[in-house]
């Protein structure tokens, strides 16, 4: 799958950085709230449990930035087990 490069002029710069601060803020809102479920299953010692909701987020998420975060998430549930 190859991505296709977007050049930035000025007549889109606007366009560009409304789309990528949307993408950020609901990537971001979106981790938030795994992390939170996540940690409510850490608190009750089950890790089982909150990698499972890491995992869910990885299925559905598409930025690497946010599935790295979720995986060191994920390794440190694991290390716990």
């Amino acid at each position: 799958m190859t991505k296709e490069k977007t050049i930035v002029t000025r007549d889109n710069f606007v366009v560009l950085v409304r789309e990528m601060h949307k993408l950020c803020k609901n990537g971001s809102r979106s981790l938030g709230n795994v992390l939170i479920k996540a940690w409510e299953y850490e608190e009750i010692k089950d890790y089982n449990k909150a990698i499972e909701v890491c995992e869910d987020f990885l299925s559905s998420c598409k930025s690497k930035f946010y599935c790295d975060i979720a995986r060191g998430y994920i390794r440190k549930y694991s290390e716990k087990l």
